[in-house]
């Protein structure tokens, strides 16, 4: 028993829908993979964005002492530097740093919005550098 089938019989109508349904949805399917693949993108551009930020050196104090009563002190961007006791020191920064970490080896340091007062030996030469980092928190060491 052959069967002819026509371009308008029922068979054949209800074949072309549903391969028509098939197309759309594979196409809806293939849409969404795209949208996806690009915001996945985008999100990892951004992180990239984010991490490759670093830290910055904001301050830079160096001091040596000169004679027994006397320190040099070089400083950069640091407004004045002055020796308050035998082993203290104090300097005044322009502008508070936000999110710092202070760099320093032989003198503990502490920054209080845009003062800076660190111990010094006064026998050696020292370096302390005040780094603005990227992400949050403050670090002492």
């Amino acid at each position: 028993m052959k069967s002819n089938n026509d371009m308008c019989d029922k068979k054949t109508r209800i074949w072309t829908c549903r391969i028509g349904l098939l197309i759309t949805v594979c196409g809806v399917l293939c849409l969404m993979i795209f949208q996806i693949w690009t915001y996945y993108f985008s999100l990892v551009n951004q992180m990239d964005t984010i991490t490759f930020s670093s830290p910055e050196i904001k301050h830079i104090i160096k001091w040596c002492p000169e004679s027994e009563d006397e320190l040099i002190f070089e400083t950069w961007n640091v407004d004045i530097c002055n020796v308050l006791t035998y082993e203290t020191a104090y300097c005044s920064i322009p502008d508070p740093v936000e999110n710092y970490f202070i760099e320093s080896y032989d003198s503990n340091a502490i920054l209080n919005e845009t003062s800076l007062y660190f111990n010094f030996s006064p026998d050696k030469c020292n370096l302390i550098k005040i780094w603005q980092l990227p992400w949050g928190n403050n670090i002492n060491f």
